[in-house]
C-alpha cells in the first residue's frame, strides 16, 4: 500500500544506482515510491522526477550526488537525507584547504592514466575502516563489467567539477527538514572537528555521526541510519 511519499535517491561519484539497492528495498516494504538517479558512470544515465501529485517528497543522496540534484527537486523537497555529504569539498580556507586541493589534482592525474585503478583505490577508502565489499573491486566479476563500460570522461568531468562545485541546501523550503548522517572514520569527506563546522558543512541540517563508520555508512551501517531515517520519513506531515 502506498504511503503518500515519494523518494528519489541519489548515488555520488564513481557509484551507480546499485548503490541504493538495499534502501530502495526497505523503502519499498514501508510503501514509499522509490526511483533511483544514475549519472551514467557505467552505462545509461537516468535523471527522475517527482511526479505533479500530492505528496510528501524526500531526497536521498550520498556524498558528490548531493551536487547531482537538481535546484528544482530541492524545491519540492520535504526531506533531504544526505549521507557523508558536503557543501563544499575542500575545506575553505587554511593550510587544509590548499592539501585537500592538492589531493584532488594527484587523484585527477592518476585518473587520467588509470582509471580503474583509482576506483579501485577509492572504493577501498570509501568503505573503510569496514573491508571492501569484493562486489565492487577486483577480481569479482562485478567490478570487471563496470570496467567494461566505463564512461571515463564523465567520471573525470565530475572529479575536476567536484573541486568548485557547492551546495549547501538553500534551496531547500523553510518547511523542509534536513539530516546529514557522517562517519567518524570517513576517509573521503573527513569527519568535523566541531559541532560549528558540522553546521555549516550542511546548513539546515540536523547532524547525526556514526562511531567506527566510514564514507559508505549508508551501507556499512545500514541499521543505525535506517533507524533515524525512517523515524523522519514516517514524521513527516500529511500532503
Amino acid at each position: 500500500m502506498s504511503s503518500g511519499i515519494e523518494a528519489i535517491a541519489y548515488h555520488g561519484w564513481g557509484f551507480d544506482a546499485a548503490l541504493w539497492q538495499p534502501w530502495a528495498a526497505a523503502l519499498k516494504t514501508a510503501g514509499v515510491e522509490v526511483q533511483l538517479f544514475d549519472r551514467g558512470y557505467f552505462g545509461l544515465p537516468n535523471q527522475p522526477g517527482f511526479s505533479q501529485q500530492p505528496s510528501r517528497k524526500v531526497i536521498l543522496a550520498h556524498s558528490y550526488g548531493l551536487h547531482l540534484c537538481p535546484a528544482e527537486q530541492m524545491h519540492q523537497a520535504d526531506l533531504v537525507l544526505v549521507f557523508s555529504g558536503f557543501s563544499s569539498f575542500h575545506p575553505l580556507t587554511g593550510r587544509s584547504r590548499d592539501r585537500s586541493k592538492s589531493i584532488l589534482q594527484i587523484m585527477i592525474q592518476q585518473f587520467e592514466k588509470t582509471p580503474s585503478l583509482v576506483l579501485q583505490n577509492f572504493y577501498k577508502k570509501c568503505f573503510s575502516p569496514v573491508e571492501v565489499d569484493p562486489a565492487w573491486c577486483e577480481p569479482s566479476e562485478s567490478f570487471r563489467v563496470r570496467e567494461n563500460r566505463l564512461n571515463s570522461a564523465l567520471l573525470l568531468q565530475d572529479l575536476q567539477l567536484l573541486d568548485e562545485s557547492i551546495q549547501n541546501l538553500d534551496h531547500l523550503p523553510q518547511t523542509a527538514h534536513a539530516i546529514a548522517f557522517h562517519g567518524q572514520s570517513d576517509r573521503i569527506v573527513p569527519f568535523p572537528d566541531t559541532p560549528e563546522q558540522a553546521t555549516h558543512l550542511l546548513a539546515k541540517a540536523e547532524f547525526v555521526s556514526i562511531p567506527d563508520a566510514g564514507h559508505l555508512l549508508h551501507l556499512t551501517h545500514f541499521e543505525r541510519c535506517w533507524e533515524r531515517a525512517i523515524a523522519a520519513i514516517h514524521s513527516l506531515p500529511p500532503a
